[in-house]
């Protein structure tokens, strides 16, 4: 494996690591906060099972876009597509309330 190959797959091993880790730390903070709203304990665990549900469904799908545009293109939009949510997580949160 030459040294590019090596850098690559250590590029894509820290972004399923910092990926794992924001869901890992924001579970626990909306479970926190739903359950400060009185959001009922169902209701918060139909949350965190959509999320791992959502992954599941879309990880087949996404393999005709990755290969049409290619890893970088994608993980460039998602990373943005991320901080850009998270950004205004805060404000969101108070907007969602009214739904549960």
């Amino acid at each position: 494996m030459n040294i590019n190959m090596k850098l690559r797959f250590w590029i894509l091993v820290s972004i399923v690591a910092i990926s794992g880790f924001s869901q890992g730390m924001l579970l626990p903070l909306i479970a926190i906060i739903f359950e400060q709203d009185g959001v009922s304990s169902s209701m918060n665990g139909f949350h965190a099972t959509g999320l791992y549900l959502g992954i599941l469904i879309a990880s087949p799908l996404m393999e005709a876009p990755l290969r049409r545009f290619g890893y970088k293109p994608i993980i460039l939009i998602g990373g943005f597509t991320v901080a850009s949510h998270l950004r205004y997580f805060h404000y969101g949160s108070r907007f969602g309330s009214g739904f549960c």
